[in-house]
């Protein structure tokens, strides 16, 4: 249900009675990142782990009281956001890591091409993308995918 309607925050239980609350919650997050909350009346720790695991942000005891609720809603859509921000921002590091080894493996077809130096490969890269319009790991892609040399003579 829940990848139907694409909600903003899920409610389980431990118990229900089709599908656990810590399956339902693994299933959910493999389809779509989502701040869940379990509020339940089951206190073993094991559970608790277990949920933790499965990636659930908060975890409420019943009886509860609807301020306690909504603190674990907020502390849960919190944590939810920062998360968020990480993955984005390990993303943005990756794709970096990326571009850079590409571009240096590019520098090393012009300067093995060209017969030229490190900085004057780059400087021709950083030319030929300004020229391009293009972004430099762009060019250094083109330069990788148009090096015809077998891989073991490089």
């Amino acid at each position: 249900m829940a990848g139907l309607t694409n909600p903003d925050l899920v409610l389980l239980d431990i118990r229900m009675p089709v599908l656990g609350g810590l399956e339902a919650a693994k299933a959910i997050l493999e389809r779509d990142a989502v701040p869940i909350v379990i509020v339940t009346g089951h206190t073993d720790q094991e559970l608790i782990n277990d949920a933790a695991e499965a990636g659930v942000f908060s975890y409420c005891v019943k009886p509860i009281t609807a301020e306690r609720l909504m603190a674990a809603i907020a502390t849960a859509q919190a944590r939810f956001t920062d998360l968020q921000k990480v993955k984005g921002e390990v993303g943005d590091l990756k794709r970096s890591l990326d571009d850079r080894k590409l571009v240096e493996r590019a520098k090393g077809i012009i300067m093995r091409d060209m017969k030229v130096g490190e900085q004057e490969a780059y400087r021709w890269m950083k030319r030929t993308s300004s020229q391009s319009n293009r972004k430099i790991a762009d060019v250094a892609k083109s330069i990788v995918a148009l090096d015809t040399r077998p891989p073991s003579s490089r």
